[in-house]
Parts: structure tokens; sequence; C-alpha cells
């Protein structure tokens, strides 16, 4: 994730945050944690690459370092975790 997630998760978070938005809106289980918050973001890609796990992850831990930060972005509907990882614009695979 770029700066720029960093800035837009913030927003994400307090959107979610000043809707209401919650655990009762996704019956799944909230972690806290950057595997959790990867794989949530990966079920909504539809990704099963083990390699974009581990990097999901570690890219992750350089952005966030709290448990009440990754729940909040655990519970955004997956057209807006998307976004908010990916940004808005289409992303290039840097993969041949």
């Amino acid at each position: 994730m770029s700066w720029r997630a960093g800035v837009l998760a913030g927003a994400a978070i307090a959107a979610a945050i000043a809707a209401g938005c919650g655990a009762s809106m996704h019956p799944r289980r909230l972690t806290g944690t950057c595997g959790g918050a990867c794989d949530y973001y990966l079920s909504c890609k539809h990704d099963a690459e083990p390699e974009a796990r581990v990097r999901c992850v570690r890219e992750c831990r350089d952005m966030f370092s709290d448990e009440k930060s990754l729940r909040e972005l655990e519970t955004l509907p997956c057209k807006d975790m998307i976004e908010f990882v990916d940004g808005t614009q289409p992303r290039v695979s840097s993969i041949p």
C-alpha cells in the first residue's frame, strides 16, 4: 500500500465509523490482524495466490500497527475494501 492508500484508509475508516458500519453488517469474525484483513481483501478479489497473501500481509504491517484500525478495515464492504487497497484507478500487474 502506498502513502495515498494510508490516507484513504483513514478516510474510509472514519466514514465507516460515522456511518455506523459494524459487525452487524458483516457476520464474519473480525480479527484485527493483517492476516485477517488480507484474507478478507483477497477473498473480495477472488485471489487465492499464496504470494498475494504474503505481499499483502507485509504491506499491511508497514501501514497499520493497531487492531482497532484493522477491525474497522475488515468491516468495509468488498467494493470499498478493494477500492481502499487498490485505489480508484485500475492497477496494472507488475507480473509479466
